[in-house]
């Protein structure tokens, strides 16, 4: 009897979405967090807010849980960052 193949299953993919100032070097900071938390990268869009301020929405893949919750405290944690929202797509 031949073993049945599973098909893999597709890469979780995780959505950031930042509210930040527009500052001088505010977005390399944000993404050397994302780069120390070894998150692979694979989407990046970036827009100006009604308020001048910057959102940024990172997507990347390959997060587990806990990465992806201390990619976010560290981004949080930076001073020119206001806001930090995240969740998961699969396909």
């Amino acid at each position: 009897m031949k073993a049945l193949a599973l098909a893999p299953e597709p890469p979780v993919r995780r959505a950031f979405v930042i509210e930040l100032d527009d500052e001088t070097s505010a977005v390399m900071r944000v993404l050397e967090a994302f780069a120390l938390g070894g998150a692979r990268l694979t989407g990046l869009d970036l827009r100006t807010a009604e308020d001048d301020s910057l959102r940024l929405r990172v997507m990347a893949v390959d997060l587990d849980d806990v990465h992806a919750e201390r990619i976010g405290r560290r981004v949080a944690s930076l001073p020119v960052v206001r806001q930090v929202a995240s969740g998961w797509m699969t396909g």
